[in-house]
């Protein structure tokens, strides 16, 4: 194993790769970070049902106390939304989720947190987290100085995770008695916390692969493939639901089937952002981040509205940074399913961080009170054209650099600006080629936006989404790309 296991925002592999020798090396270089560089005393641990997930969470476990920090651990899989609630119940502590997120069963990872639930990710954190964790990680083994060694505690706190779930959604028990929902957690880890919420809230559900299982019989926890959401597509067919809630592996992904079909989570988000306003006490100015990839459409409606939005590079790590720096935005959502809130502390404050169970309820929530505002939402995803993210591997750097040069003249030859970062300065992590789109997001009839990013992970790889105004327009903005894709791939 090498340092191609630490991603941008977590650290991840395949499983075969974790011999006993890397296991080891690894929990003690987090060990040594969290005592030496973040100064912690305690340590929150979970783990999700991924196979190889238990006897990592040991391994990472004995090297924490041996490094003289009390253990606070969930024995049994969770998701990784209970895990950041049980960080936040212990701010002074750092963690880590055993992990692979929606990642096939093979693989095996790490989601790591500082004090605050503050993001660890590669260059940020204290002294450069992650980066600083693979240092460790390829130096010399671990010497702890001599220090008792930490204790260990069981965590069993899920009733009072959906107890806050519950009221910070401003719901009580029964609130919502009377609807019914279907629910598929792809033997992911966090049905029993959705369903207690549901329970208690009086939402009878049916429910689809609800067993925690690490092969993933089901197919890759993953609700964006469509092959793995088949059993929930076909039981809708014969069992229809306005409601169908699809959850990733741990369960920090939360797709929404509105009347059989997928809701862009922007427009998700927008569905529900009255009652988001209504509840939050963040700012009296509050302000809403979007995934960079989301579409205009959607701002505008939002602008229309009165709500003040702004774009964000995707990735959990960078939006919950300028969340957690950020005195008025107090929520987020990314074209991946995954949703960000300014969390209240009990002691006061604000927490930046993920709760599909919150999202869950207050979908529930608003669909109780206006349907309607769903049926709105629906006509706003199919009011434009989007051709979904696909992939370019050019492993010469000479022709990627052709290649892209070619498709930027290409979209200047059709009037598009190029943006690559926000008002404030902030870098998207990609290119935006933009036409028709103004700065107060009015539209033209006929604009389009191409998102280009290079992969963080993969330098040969280079990925592109197009939305337009219309199909024609988008397939005509597509096809221009891909005529050069082809000519490219006949000369490499």
């Amino acid at each position: 194993m090498d340092a191609a296991i630490f991603k941008a925002h977590d650290i991840r592999f395949a499983r075969e790769l974790l011999d006993a020798e890397t296991k080891n090396r690894l929990a003690c270089a987090v060990a040594e970070y969290f005592a030496q560089d973040c100064g912690a005393q305690t340590v929150v641990l979970g783990r999700d049902a991924r196979l190889g997930g238990e006897g990592l969470l040991s391994v990472l476990q004995n090297e924490m106390q041996a490094a003289g920090m009390d253990v606070l651990i969930h024995e049994e899989p969770i998701g990784t939304c209970h895990f950041y609630y049980s960080c936040m119940q212990h701010p002074h502590s750092c963690g880590v989720m055993v992990t692979a997120s929606h990642n096939p069963g093979s693989y095996l990872g790490m989601k790591i947190v500082g004090k605050d639930l503050l993001p660890i990710s590669m260059g940020s954190g204290p002294n450069g987290g992650l980066k600083r964790i693979q240092q460790l990680f390829e130096g010399e083994t671990t010497l702890y100085p001599v220090c008792p060694r930490g204790r260990r505690e069981k965590l069993e706190d899920l009733a009072s995770f959906t107890e806050y779930s519950l009221h910070l959604a401003g719901l009580g028990k029964n609130s919502l008695f009377g609807m019914h929902v279907a629910c598929d957690f792809l033997h992911g880890s966090n049905a029993s916390a959705v369903l207690d919420a549901l329970t208690q809230a009086g939402v009878s559900y049916e429910v689809l692969h609800q067993t925690p299982d690490g092969s993933f019989p089901a197919g890759d926890p993953n609700p964006g493939i469509a092959k793995s959401m088949q059993d929930a597509h076909d039981y809708l067919k014969t069992h229809p639901h306005p409601l169908l809630f699809a959850y990733d592996g741990d369960g920090d992904r939360m797709d929404l089937l509105y009347e059989g079909r997928q809701l862009p989570p922007s427009c998700v988000l927008w569905a529900i952002s009255d009652a988001l306003q209504h509840l939050q006490t963040f700012s009296s100015n509050p302000r809403y981040l979007l995934d960079v990839k989301a579409s205009p459409v959607v701002l505008h409606a939002m602008q229309q509205e009165g709500k003040k939005v702004a774009l964000i590079r995707n990735g959990h790590s960078v939006i919950k940074a300028r969340l957690h720096t950020s005195g008025t935005y107090f929520c987020a959502a990314e074209e991946s399913a995954h949703y960000y809130y300014q969390f209240p502390q009990a002691g006061g404050g604000f927490i930046p961080s993920e709760n599909t169970i919150f999202f869950t309820l207050m979908v529930l929530k608003t669909y109780q009170n206006n349907p309607q505002r769903f049926f709105q939402a629906r006509a706003l995803a199919d009011s434009f054209f989007r051709q979904r993210e696909w992939a370019v591997t050019i492993k010469d750097a000479q022709q990627r650099s052709h290649f892209l040069n070619q498709v930027r003249q290409a979209m200047e030859s059709m009037h598009a600006e190029i943006i690559t970062e926000d008002a404030d300065g902030f870098s998207y992590g990609a290119l935006l080629y933009r036409h028709g789109i103004h700065a107060d997001l009015s539209l033209e009839s006929q604009w389009f936006q191409v998102f280009q990013r290079i992969s963080e992970s993969e330098d040969s790889l280079v990925r592109f989404e197009v939305i337009a105004a219309n199909q024609s327009l988008g397939l005509q903005v597509t096809a221009s790309i891909l005529e050069i894709q082809e000519q490219i791939s006949q000369t490499t």
